[in-house]
């Protein structure tokens, strides 16, 4: 997980700004299970190889930016957003079409993590679904790995299996001789 607390974030980006120039953020609602947080190790391993660094290190960004303002809308500068991930800034245009920034957001929207909702406003999934069985054959073995395990992990959380045998575990039978809407142990 993260090194940094969600109460240790990015005081620069949410300073007092200029509205005018300001990117909005929305939390997206979560459609497809399974899904793993933007802060999730999965998202960080699994996604790296197809959006690449700067991606990655934005989309985790504003995972935790909407997560510590319980995934309500803000407002944060494009400048200060761009130089807190550690990309060059324009600040005439920290947006542009040709700017890091522009093309992190790009790749992500690329993958349906986040879409423009209007030219200044950006809806963020705040948790990405498991990538599909095609593309995770095209990922390298450790990120096929890490994917294989974490989905095993989460349908062992949603399937109760017996300990012993492996199997589904069968509904208990109301003991001999007791009542039919006897409460069952």
């Amino acid at each position: 997980m993260d090194a940094l607390p969600n109460n240790a974030l990015v005081a620069a980006a949410l300073a007092p700004l200029d509205e005018s120039r300001a990117l909005q953020l929305t939390a997206l609602p979560v459609t497809t299970q399974p899904s793993f947080h933007l802060t999730h190790p999965y998202f960080e391993i699994v996604y790296a190889p197809t959006l690449g660094p700067s991606a990655v290190l934005l989309g985790r960004y504003l995972g935790r930016v909407l997560a510590a303002h319980d995934n309500e809308t803000i407002l944060v500068c494009p400048a200060a957003l761009s130089r807190e991930v550690g990309m060059r800034s324009n600040s005439d245009d920290p947006l542009g079409a040709r700017s890091l920034l522009r093309r992190s957001i790009e790749r992500l929207e690329h993958d349906r993590i986040v879409r423009w909702l209007e030219p200044q406003h950006l809806g963020v999934l705040t948790s990405v679904p498991a990538v599909s069985e095609r593309v995770r054959d095209k990922l390298p073995a450790a990120a096929r790995r890490t994917h294989d395990h974490f989905v095993a992990v989460i349908d062992l959380r949603d399937e109760p299996r017996s300990r012993t045998t492996g199997r589904d575990p069968s509904p208990a039978e109301p003991a001999a001789g007791a009542p039919k809407n006897a409460p069952r142990r």
